[in-house]
């Protein structure tokens, strides 16, 4: 950085020095960051997969969903930390256990059609499908590139499909 010759290390500790958030994007990969954020721990995270992200022609209002959202945080008896997940994911099946978005149903009583579209995803091959933030796009995870050929045909040209991949 700046071709002053630092080691990661030293970039992290200044870094700390110029926010609490800055160190983590040092070495530009997935990590954990822990303390006030000078800590930051690299993590091995999954980067095998290809995305199909499916957007819907309908705009979701994130206050709309957020108004008929009923937050209850005490209602998981187990508190899991995020660190704990993060290391348990092995495989693409793992997330469906580790990873809800409880914004989706909530999602899905505002445009119904949203279940359609996670059931189209899971019966093409998706291990994984998920509502993006409050909507109203959804996405699905598969294990490989050949999985996407034919899955875009499964949706109606009511909505866009585009495909990805992670960076790293």
């Amino acid at each position: 950085m700046f071709q002053l010759d630092l080691s990661v290390p030293e970039m992290i500790r200044l870094a700390a020095r110029v926010g609490s958030d800055v160190p983590f994007f040092i070495p530009g990969k997935t990590a954990l960051v822990k303390g006030r954020g000078e800590v930051v721990v690299p993590v091995r995270f999954l980067t095998d997969y290809r995305i199909l992200l499916v957007l819907p022609n309908v705009q979701l209002s994130t206050a709309e969903i957020y108004k008929k959202f009923e937050m209850n945080l005490t209602k998981y008896a187990h508190h899991v930390k995020f660190e704990a997940v993060i290391l348990g994911i092995r495989n693409l099946e793992d997330l469906n256990y580790y990873l809800y978005n409880d914004l989706e149903q909530v999602a899905q009583t505002v445009y119904p059609e949203l279940a359609g579209i996670r059931e189209r995803l899971l019966a093409s091959g998706a291990a994984y499908v998920s509502l993006t933030g409050s909507g109203s796009a959804m996405y699905g995870l598969y294990h490989k590139e050949s999985d996407l050929e034919a899955v875009g045909e499964l949706f109606s040209p009511d909505f866009r499909v585009y495909a990805a991949q992670p960076v790293t």
